[in-house]
């Protein structure tokens, strides 16, 4: 008899010892075998829990990875038409054309762009020039028709008609450049870029 009750303890310290083992974790929450792999259950394969409120759980799914709110970068505000300077409000054309270019176009985008935001701006008057190559009748009519591509371009654009001020053709009239010492055609052409333009004027409300 007293044989059987000292057999009996050593299977007691024995079980309690292998519980100690199996129940040893990090988080002391979940059943672990020999290997420290985490005992789970038959039915539905999930973790063996030592009590309810667990803060590691290695059959847990992984937690959704945070969103990251995106913040657009700050627009900048059209600049003021008031603010414009010359240049800005001054169209270029290639040399015995009127058509605008990918350049112009941009311009012309910030012109309609600051008119649509300037309340203030009640008439817009486009004037077009050449160079002085070719004859004064057909500068005339290519400084008219550089006008008007311009004036079509911004009707698409601007909240305001583009020509209530006037559009009006100059022909090779107020040059901005002395091309006096260049001698050869190309390089009389290349000169005189500054003077194939479009200018824009504005007017306010006072």
């Amino acid at each position: 008899m007293q044989v059987n009750i000292k057999k009996s303890i050593m299977l007691c310290v024995l079980a309690f010892g292998f519980v100690q083992t199996a129940l040893a974790n990090d988080a002391q929450d979940i059943v672990t075998g020999p290997g420290k792999e985490p005992v789970r259950g038959e039915k539905f394969g999930n973790c063996v829990h030592t009590k309810w409120d667990t803060q590691s759980d290695p059959c847990a799914p992984a937690p959704a990875p945070k969103q990251v709110q995106y913040t657009p970068p700050p627009v900048e505000a059209p600049q003021p038409v008031a603010k414009l300077e010359r240049e800005q409000l001054t169209i270029y054309f290639d040399f015995n054309k009127s058509h605008i270019t990918a350049d112009s176009a941009t311009k012309l985008d910030a012109i309609a762009s600051a008119v649509n935001q300037s309340p203030k701006v009640t008439k817009v008057g486009i004037v077009g020039y050449t160079d002085q190559i070719g004859s004064s009748s057909y500068n005339d009519k290519l400084s008219v028709k550089r006008a008007k591509a311009v004036k079509a371009y911004l009707d698409t654009k601007m909240r305001i008609d583009a020509s209530v001020l006037g559009l009006r053709g100059m022909g090779e009239k107020d040059p901005v450049v002395d091309c006096s010492k260049a001698k050869a055609r190309k390089k009389k052409i290349a000169c005189m870029a500054r003077d194939r333009r479009v200018e824009i004027e504005f007017e306010f409300q006072k």
